[in-house]
């Protein structure tokens, strides 16, 4: 693989975590507006959360599905993408949880 098309894959594949990361958020506050909906027992919004919230996790699997081809390509090159600097920018990135992440998620680095 050359140097171009590793870098084509690494900001490929860093556009895509980011809008994992995104749609996460995304699905955090969907999760949450669902739970108030719950407590005050508003049923049609709870649908419309409900569905809200379906559409963003079959956006975020969409993504995760077209990221393994990614993945495939930069671990047959693993030696060459591991000593360009993109890849360790893409490495910080997705091992830093955003600021918007609960103080206990950023601490740990799960959800």
């Amino acid at each position: 693989m050359t140097d171009q098309n590793v870098l084509h894959w690494l900001g490929q594949y860093r556009t895509a975590l980011e809008a994992q990361i995104v749609l996460l958020q995304q699905l955090e506050a969907a999760a949450s507006r669902q739970h108030e909906t719950t407590e005050v027992r508003d049923f049609g919004q709870l649908a419309a959360e409900s569905d809200r919230r379906d559409r963003l996790t079959q956006s975020l699997l969409a993504i995760e599905e077209g990221l393994s081809a990614i993945r495939r390509s930069l671990a047959a090159s693993r030696s060459e993408v591991e000593s360009l600097d993109e890849f360790a920018a893409v490495v910080a990135s997705a091992e830093r949880p955003p600021s918007s992440w609960p103080r206990s998620s950023r601490q740990t680095g799960n959800l």
